[in-house]
């Protein structure tokens, strides 16, 4: 009896199913691209509503040991058996979910597909490269209507040119086009409208000239105990007084100095810190022609 306890039992699978061979009860077979799957009747009907029809009312497949899946990818089928056996360790990936949810759809296994769902909303969420129409097409296709309404939501982002010039324009359904229509025009009535008038652009780029000036004078003053700015560049600058010829002054500084202020830290030059300076006047000068987000800018200059 202890010998029997401690024998292995060559029915228990190791590590990841792979359903390859029989294996706990196994009764049915599904035939995939030449590929076997070992599983369980009542396993498949109580996932899927489909197959629970298919093994319990007058279909052929009733009383077959082995069902065949035309059209279907072994790998997709293999990746969704995973996902309803215990103990159950796959999830949805860039790599499967297309295949995964094209089955889980078919065979109505609704947690499945929320999974999908779920993925695809937070992979549309994070990434600026995903196709919102193609998206959006998918979602009407699979009634996946909170991935739908996400992609409405995110067409804003899109003009209704680069919608219309979409290759799957035409596969946009009318309603969900009319969300689209809808949503893109409330969204430009509603940046007319809070759209900050000139002078008050005009304030913000003064302002913003007004703190470049202050910064590039502190920083003058920090490296004027260097004879050659002294008496060369700090004299020019003052009949100057302009940001331009400040940035000029640091620019001409290119190397560093043991600074007394602060027990002789050694400064990095001023010519790479008038690059940035000189880059951060270019976008307050561009506020004006409607290039820069005034509201951005201004946290922009006011943080520097």
């Amino acid at each position: 009896m202890a010998t029997a306890a401690k024998r292995k039992r060559t029915d228990e699978p190791v590590g990841e199913l792979d359903f390859s061979k029989p294996w706990k009860m196994s009764d049915v077979v599904l035939l995939v691209e030449g590929q076997r799957f070992h599983v369980h009747r009542n396993v498949l009907a109580l996932w899927s509503p489909v197959f629970e029809k298919m093994f319990t009312s007058n279909f052929s497949e009733k009383k077959k040991g082995e069902i065949r899946l035309p059209g279907k990818g072994a790998a997709s089928v293999k990746s969704l058996l995973l996902m309803i056996y215990p103990p159950s360790k796959e999830e949805v990936t860039s790599e499967n979910w297309n295949g995964i949810l094209e089955l889980a759809h078919e065979y109505q296994i609704n947690s499945i597909v929320n999974k999908c769902e779920e993925f695809l909303k937070e992979t549309l969420s994070r990434n600026d490269e995903i196709d919102v129409i193609s998206t959006l097409i998918l979602a009407q296709n699979f009634k996946l209507e909170s991935l739908r309404e996400r992609c409405i939501v995110s067409s804003m982002d899109l003009t209704l040119k680069e919608i219309q010039d979409h290759e799957l324009f035409d596969e946009i359904e009318m309603e969900n086009y009319i969300e689209v229509l809808d949503i893109n025009i409330r969204l430009k009535q509603f940046r007319k409208e809070n759209s900050p008038s000139k002078e008050t652009l005009q304030g913000i780029q003064k302002r913003g000239f007004k703190k470049l000036d202050e910064i590039a004078k502190v920083l003058l003053k920090h490296i004027s105990h260097k004879n050659s700015m002294e008496s060369r560049d700090l004299n020019a600058v003052a009949k100057d007084d302009g940001v331009e010829a400040f940035l000029l002054a640091l620019k001409l500084d290119n190397r560093p100095h043991s600074c007394p202020d602060m027990d002789n830290i050694v400064c990095p030059s001023m010519g790479a810190v008038s690059q940035l300076l000189k880059q951060l006047k270019g976008l307050f000068q561009s506020i004006t022609e409607g290039n820069v987000n005034p509201d951005k800018t201004e946290t922009a200059y006011m943080d520097t």
